[in-house]
């Protein structure tokens, strides 16, 4: 594992998976591109391309298209590396975005970081 210092991210590594979490809800779009570069950096270069983004159980105030294609991508890499990224606590309005934008199928969904980390164990 590599330690990083990320500015929007809050990260801790736990065997075989790493939970990341946001540390603001609200981001500008200029913000969500560097959040985005955190998370493809920890997913590329920190150790560990599973990774459990945890969503919830507030709701980001950036659920926007944005938002939305740069966790697509970040995605697409951690598969690319043998990974996923799973959504971990996200609320039931968090879930409709995922459901209206049709991209739910795109993503693993869990209640909460226990179940995501013990996915991984098996």
């Amino acid at each position: 594992m590599f330690p990083h210092s990320y500015r929007y991210l809050d990260v801790q590594y736990h065997g075989k998976g790493v939970t990341a979490r946001l540390r603001k809800l609200r981001m500008d779009e200029t913000e969500i591109n560097a959040f985005a570069e955190e998370l493809n950096h920890l997913i590329a270069h920190g150790g560990c391309p599973r990774v459990a983004l945890v969503l919830g159980p507030e709701a980001p105030l950036c659920m926007f298209s944005v938002f939305l294609a740069k966790l697509i991508t970040s995605q697409r890499l951690a598969q690319e590396h043998g990974g996923e990224l799973t959504i971990c606590g996200a609320s039931p309005n968090v879930l409709d975005i995922f459901d209206a934008c049709k991209i739910s199928d795109r993503f693993h969904f869990v209640p909460d970081v226990a179940t995501a980390l013990a996915r991984w164990e098996e």
